[in-house]
């Protein structure tokens, strides 16, 4: 559409049924996803959720009304104070297979899914784990949030420093622990890439690593070094608040609404992160490691890690032991004799 066709702004309902028009002639009928910024006072509600629901605004098929678009009675014919969110009519929801608590009574440790393409140049297995959001609203969630990330700076570290001066088996080995609002759920990931003669040994060594940490944990040495440099990126941040695009920032909030976070100023966040690390202890994110990383370092013994877990409960911090929800390799489609890969297609 021209520029000219579309509103500026959504403050009437003459706007609305303009905006229903120009859907009803798009040539795809899915929904697509809108944000629609106006002052919070200037639309009932009522108008912008009859602006949004399928069928009748970015639908993909409104029942015929005045001009195509909605009858003057429709815009108070729900109640005042109606809630915008609603379940999706198309999209089902999702069932989250969660990798934490008691094991079902069909359960078998998470397969390993395959796919091979011409285009890729490396093998890539990917380990997942899935758990549910817990936001970030307390202090303790904070705390929480500061574990996590000094033991993904350990782990990394680690592996970059042991292995990267002896040709290692890898291109990379990458572990993340964060929320999703776009999964609906929190994803513990491992990622491993390399060569696909190389595979064993690459997967090997990012399984000895992870079990290395989960089973003895982080020295003294790397709690203090690692909270220290996870203090200084925050006081940076919060010197640069200012400074950040207003997309970064507009994504983080969305992000945030989304995983329920509390959101604050970077000073207030700052001084937040200062207090907690104070109380941050070695054993505490010791006894995290052992439950978050326990998907890797004992797939294929759940039961004996949750039997381990009951007989030491204070070992194991937040949700217990976890376990992988899904594996998946990727494998190139044609690998040389030497075992390397080789992009694009082999004529027969």
């Amino acid at each position: 559409f021209a520029a000219a066709d579309i509103p500026a702004a959504v403050t009437t309902p003459e706007d609305v049924e303009k905006l229903q028009r120009l859907s009803a002639a798009a040539k795809d009928g899915h929904q697509p996803p809108a944000y629609v910024v106006l002052p919070a006072d200037s639309l009932p509600a009522t108008d912008l959720k009859q602006a949004t629901m399928p069928g009748k605004g970015f639908g993909k098929s409104a029942k015929p009304a005045a001009a195509n678009g909605v009858q003057p009675t429709q815009l108070q014919a729900q109640p005042a104070n109606v809630l915008l969110k609603q379940r999706h009519p198309v999209r089902p929801p999702v069932n989250h297979v969660f990798g934490y608590g008691p094991l079902p009574a069909d359960f078998a440790p998470a397969p390993v899914s395959m796919f091979r393409h011409p285009l890729l140049q490396h093998f890539t297995l990917s380990l997942f784990c899935k758990l549910p959001v817990a936001g970030m609203s307390k202090m303790t969630d904070l705390r929480r949030m500061l574990i996590v990330r000094i033991l993904l700076s350990v782990f990394q570290f680690r592996v970059n420093k042991r292995y990267v001066q002896a040709e290692p088996p890898f291109i990379a080995i990458d572990l993340d622990i964060s929320d999703s609002g776009r999964e609906g759920c929190a994803v513990s990931t491992v990622i491993v890439t390399c060569e696909p003669d190389d595979w064993e040994g690459a997967v090997g060594v990012a399984v000895q690593e992870m079990r290395r940490l989960q089973r003895h944990g982080v020295t003294e040495g790397e709690l203090e070094r690692y909270t220290s440099a996870i203090l200084r990126d925050s006081a940076q941040l919060a010197k640069q608040g200012n400074k950040i695009p207003s997309l970064d920032t507009l994504n983080f909030l969305m992000e945030s609404v989304a995983c329920g976070n509390t959101v604050m100023g970077h000073q207030d966040a700052h001084a937040a992160m200062l207090a907690v690390a104070e109380t941050v202890g070695l054993e505490e994110v010791n006894s995290m490691a052992r439950a978050m990383l326990t998907f890797v370092s004992d797939y294929g013994r759940e039961a004996e890690a949750l039997a381990e877990a009951a007989a030491h409960p204070d070992t194991y911090a937040y949700l217990g032991p976890t376990r992988a929800t899904s594996i998946v390799a990727t494998v190139p489609a044609y690998i040389s004799s030497s075992g390397s890969s080789i992009a694009g297609s082999i004529a027969p």
